[in-house]
């Protein structure tokens, strides 16, 4: 009766999803090690992907053990899920260049952004599922078990669906990387919008964690907004696209495009029928967002030498500009006023947070295309 009760439960497979996206980067990484040596032949790269993931892990859970006081568990679970998202999401841009102590180099440093979030969210997801029923800490174990073997039927199939070629191992890395993103992806999903919803949690709920998160997951819309936003604007429109029409004027009317778009994306939100005030579909449609870098890129390397590329490019920013401001708007909007009156001082200054560290992340990840 109970494992039938435990089946059911969809709270059990969502924590058992969660416990493999803790480790689903990690394993990942380790279990493409043909694609590595072949990438970086004679580098011991699986010996350097050691030595980049476990110091930065345990720095981290060690501070975290020590300062827990001081960053809230759904804070840092949400920052860790969405850090393995953007990390795993970046190697196939790396890839885009040939392999190069400057390629490995990048590459080490998102395997060690991996542990970092790695530190953050684990010890916070343990330390919460551990206020609920022994059931779903259960949950979290046999999912991190789980995760090795899922990622290693995901390389053989992913490997076995294209030609035993250079080019084919390339393709069927990139691919693998790419829907070990999306899991990660989806684990930020469940925790930030199913979770909290789910009625067989209801009864283990306080008031306070509700309110936190709240602020927290639109915090975390926000700072996602820019990370995707910074890492294509400015540098992408100035640099990466030409127009052998338009000359030096391409630059500035694509930001002069991207400028006017994000205006009226923030003036749409002034009616509130046009608002979106659901939180989870704000979240939505910030994790789609993120298939603006590969739209760019794909236009970018596409149409590059075509009559097509300028209102290629353009449609383009101007629907990141108008997302950008629309989307930033309703979280600034409905972020603050979904907790009490005593928190919202407090809420907005987390906000303007966020924003600045998704600003920072993303003008990073804008070098990411000088790869």
């Amino acid at each position: 009766m109970a494992a039938r009760s435990t089946a059911a439960d969809p709270a059990y497979w969502c924590f058992v999803l969660l416990g493999a996206g803790t480790l689903f980067p990690w394993n990942a990484v380790i279990t493409a090690a043909d694609y590595w040596e072949a990438r970086y032949p004679g580098k011991h790269t699986d010996r350097l992907l050691t030595v980049s993931y476990l110091p930065a892990n345990l720095v981290v859970i060690a501070a975290m053990v020590h300062y827990h006081a001081h960053m809230r568990p759904r804070l840092r679970i949400m920052g860790g899920l969405l850090g393995f998202t953007l990390a795993v999401s970046a190697v196939p841009l790396i890839d885009l260049a040939p392999g190069s102590t400057a390629t490995l180099t990048a590459t080490l440093l998102l395997v060690a952004l991996c542990g970092v979030c790695d530190g953050l969210a684990q010890g916070a997801l343990f330390g919460q599922v551990a206020l609920l029923p022994p059931r779903y800490t259960q949950a979290l174990v046999a999912g991190t078990a789980a995760s090795g073997v899922v990622v290693s039927l995901l390389r053989v199939a992913t490997k076995a669906t294209l030609p035993d070629t250079e080019q084919g191992l390339q393709r069927s890395a990139n691919l693998y990387f790419c829907i070990a993103a999306m899991v990660c992806a989806a684990c930020t999903a469940v925790y930030a919008y199913v979770l909290p919803r789910l009625p067989s949690l209801r009864q283990y709920r306080h008031a306070a964690l509700e309110e936190a998160l709240q602020e927290e997951a639109l915090a975390a819309s926000t700072m996602l907004i820019y990370v995707v936003t910074l890492s294509i604007f400015p540098g992408v429109l100035a640099e990466d696209v030409h127009s052998a029409e338009l000359g030096s004027w391409y630059p500035v009317w694509l930001i002069t495009a991207f400028n006017i778009a994000d205006m009226a994306g923030k003036a749409a939100t002034g009616a509130d029928s046009l608002r979106l005030r659901r939180k989870g579909a704000i979240l939505g449609a910030v994790l789609a967002r993120v298939l603006f870098i590969p739209a760019f890129h794909l236009a970018a390397v596409t149409h590059s030498s075509t009559a097509l590329a300028p209102l290629i490019i353009g449609a383009l920013t101007c629907l990141l500009g108008a997302t950008n401001g629309y989307l930033t708007a309703c979280a600034m909007i409905e972020g603050p006023a979904g907790v009490a009156a005593s928190q919202r001082e407090q809420a907005g200054n987390l906000m303007v947070l966020a924003l600045i560290l998704g600003l920072c992340i993303g003008a990073a990840c804008g070098f990411l295309w000088l790869l």
